[in-house]
C-alpha cells in the first residue's frame, strides 16, 4: 500500500512545507509526476501528486482554471518547487488562493530538494510496503498450510484465512449450508449470496466470482477437482466497516492458497473415507462368513475393534443419498453410548450394522433410520463367531418391514417377532382368511392400525398414542368407535385374542 500525502509531507529528509491543507491529506499517493505543461491533465491519473516549477506565467483566471482541472482529474496534491535558477521568490499568491478555493492540498518543495528525491521517497515507500506485504503473504501461506495439516484442518484454514484478509470467511457445502465460518456471525452473509453460490455450483469446479454485497467486496470460489465438493466465500467488510478495501493481488493470492488447501483437504477426506468404507465392507463379509479372527486382524490395522457378542445384525434400507449421513449418525450414537459397532455396505446397497444385542445403539437405531426415511430389519442375537445365519434373518425381517411379506409395512421388524407368528402357518389359510376378513370388515385402515398398536402394547393407551404419533384422547375416541363398529367387548381377553389373530392373518395370495 502506497503512503498517504500526510506521510509524504512528514518525510524527514525532504523538508516539504504545507501551504494549503485543503481536503484529503490522508489520501493515498500512488505516484509522483512532474510537469510544467499548461494543461497536464491528459497525462495524469487519479491518486497522483503533481510537482511544478510554475514555468509558464498565468493570470489569476488561468491559475484558477488550472487548479480546478487538477482537482477534477483526481489529483491528491500539488507541489511547487524551484529549478536551478529560481524565477519565483516563493509560491505565487494566485496559486495559493486557487488551492484554497478548490480544496487542493498545496505544498512547497525547497530548493535543496530535487523533484526526483520526492519521487524516490514515494517509490521507496511503495516498494517497502510491497515487500512487507510479500513477507506477510508468505507467512500467511505457511500458517494456512500448518492449519490444513491439523485434524480439524478445514475449520482452522477458514479461521486463519479470515484473519489474513482482515475480514470473514465461510466454507460452504454444495447445498449452500455453512460448514465452518469465521467469525461465526459470517453465516449471516450467506442468504444474500445464495443465488450466486447456486450458480457457481451449477457451473462446476474451477468457478469463481468477485462480487460487491452491501458495499463490501466478496470472493466466491468453488472447491473440488472433478466435481464441486464445497465453496469458499470470503469478504473484507464487517458490520462496523462495510466499505473495507477491495482484494489486492496479495489478498487474492492468500484466498487462492486457502482454496487449494481446502480442495486438497476435501478430496483427501473423501478418498480416505471411501477407503475406510471399503475396509469396513470387507470386514463385514469376513465376519458373516464366520472368519472372525481374520476380520478382527484387518480391523485392528485401522485402530478399531470388532464388537463382542451376543450381537445382532441390522439391515437398514433407505434413500441412497442419505447413506453416508446415516453411517455418521450411527457412529455418533455408538460413541455417545460407548459401544463398539461395525457399519458397512452390503452387495444389495443396504447399510449393515452389527451391534451388541439389547444395547443402547440397537435401541436408538430405529429412530436414526426413521430420520433418514429408512426401514430396519434385525436378526436374532448371535455370538460373534456365529453370525452366518444373521444376514438371512435380517433380510427376512427387512422384507417384512417393507411389506413384501404378509402383514402391513413397518419401520422396524425383528426376526424374533417373525418367529413368534409362525403358528399362523399351521392353520388353514383360506378358511382363516375368510374368517379374518369377516371379523375386520367393519374397520377401516386407520381403525385396524390403531387396534393393532393397542393390542401390541397390551392395551396401553399412552404407548399406543406414542407409536401412532397422536394424542391419547384420539386413541380413546378411535377405540370407542371400534367398539361400536364391532359391537363387541374389547375388555374380553378372548375377543382381544381373536382380533389379534385376525390382524396377523396373511392376506390372500395374488397369484
Amino acid at each position: 500500500m502506497a503512503p498517504t500525502l500526510r506521510e509524504l509531507l512528514d518525510h524527514p529528509r525532504l523538508g516539504l512545507t504545507l501551504l494549503v491543507a485543503g481536503e484529503g491529506l490522508d489520501r493515498t499517493v500512488r505516484w509522483v509526476h512532474a510537469s510544467d505543461l499548461a494543461d497536464p491533465t491528459p497525462f495524469l491519473e487519479p491518486g497522483l501528486v503533481l510537482l511544478t516549477t510554475w514555468l509558464l506565467p498565468r493570470d489569476e483566471a488561468a491559475t484558477d482554471a488550472y487548479v480546478a482541472a487538477l482537482r477534477a482529474a483526481g489529483l491528491v496534491g500539488l507541489g511547487f518547487g524551484y529549478d536551478a535558477t529560481p524565477r519565483q521568490p516563493g509560491c505565487p499568491p494566485a496559486l495559493v488562493a486557487a488551492a484554497r478555493r478548490h480544496g487542493m492540498p498545496l505544498f512547497e518543495v525547497p530548493v535543496a530538494t530535487p523533484f526526483i528525491a520526492v519521487m524516490r521517497a514515494v517509490a521507496d515507500a511503495v516498494a517497502a510496503q510491497e515487500h512487507a506485504r510479500a513477507r506477510e503473504l508468505q507467512r500467511a501461506a505457511q500458517e494456512l498450510t500448518r492449519a490444513a495439516a491439523a485434524d480439524d484442518g478445514a475449520r482452522r484454514v477458514v479461521m486463519r484465512l479470515a484473519r489474513a484478509v482482515d475480514g470473514w470467511a465461510v466454507l460452504v457445502s454444495p447445498a449452500g449450508r455453512a460448514v465452518h465460518a469465521s467469525p461465526h456471525q459470517a453465516v449471516r452473509r450467506l442468504p444474500a449470496l445464495a443465488d450466486d453460490i447456486a450458480r457457481l455450483v451449477r457451473g462446476g469446479p474451477h468457478s469463481s466470482a468477485s462480487l460487491g454485497v452491501d458495499g463490501s467486496p466478496v470472493l466466491l470460489q468453488t472447491l473440488g477437482i472433478d466435481r464441486v465438493r464445497g465453496l469458499l466465500a470470503v469478504g473484507r467488510g464487517t458490520a462496523s466497516l462495510p466499505g473495507a478495501e477491495t482484494f489486492d493481488p496479495q489478498a487474492r493470492a492468500i484466498v487462492d492458497t486457502a482454496a487449494s488447501l481446502l480442495t486438497i483437504r476435501l478430496e483427501r477426506s473423501r478418498a480416505q473415507y471411501a477407503a475406510e468404507r471399503a475396509v469396513h465392507d470387507a470386514v463385514l463379509a469376513l465376519a458373516l462368513a464366520g472368519r472372525v479372527t481374520e476380520a478382527a486382524t484387518v480391523f485392528e490395522r485401522l485402530g478399531e475393534q470388532l464388537p463382542a457378542g451376543p450381537l445382532r445384525l441390522h439391515l437398514v434400507a433407505g434413500p441412497p443419498e442419505g447413506h453416508d449421513a446415516l453411517i455418521r449418525a450411527v457412529a455418533a450414537a455408538a460413541a455417545q453410548s460407548r459401544e463398539v459397532q461395525l457399519s458397512a455396505g452390503t452387495a444389495d446397497g443396504h447399510l449393515a450394522v452389527i451391534a451388541p444385542a439389547e444395547g443402547a445403539l440397537e435401541a436408538a437405531l430405529p429412530a436414526l433410520a426413521a430420520q433418514a426415511d429408512a426401514a430396519v430389519g434385525s436378526s436374532a442375537a448371535h455370538d460373534d463367531d456365529g453370525l452366518q445365519p444373521a444376514i438371512e434373518e435380517a433380510r427376512q425381517a427387512l422384507d417384512a418391514a417393507h411389506g413384501s411379506t404378509p402383514g402391513p409395512p413397518r419401520r422396524h421388524v425383528r426376526f424374533d417377532d417373525l418367529t413368534r407368528g409362525r403358528l399362523l402357518g399351521l392353520l388353514g389359510q383360506d378358511r382363516l382368511r375368510t374368517w379374518a376378513d369377516h371379523v375386520l370388515a367393519p374397520l377401516g385402515d386407520a381403525d385396524r392400525e390403531t387396534l393393532r398398536a393397542w393390542l401390541a402394547h397390551s392395551t396401553s393407551v399412552q404407548e399406543t398414542a406414542t407409536t401412532l404419533g397422536v394424542h391419547r384422547n384420539t386413541v380413546r375416541q378411535r377405540l370407542e368407535r371400534i367398539r361400536e363398529l364391532l359391537d363387541g367387548d374389547l375388555d374380553d381377553p378372548v375377543q382381544r385374542a381373536e382380533l389379534l389373530l385376525a390382524l396377523h392373518t396373511p392376506p390372500a395370495s395374488s397369484g
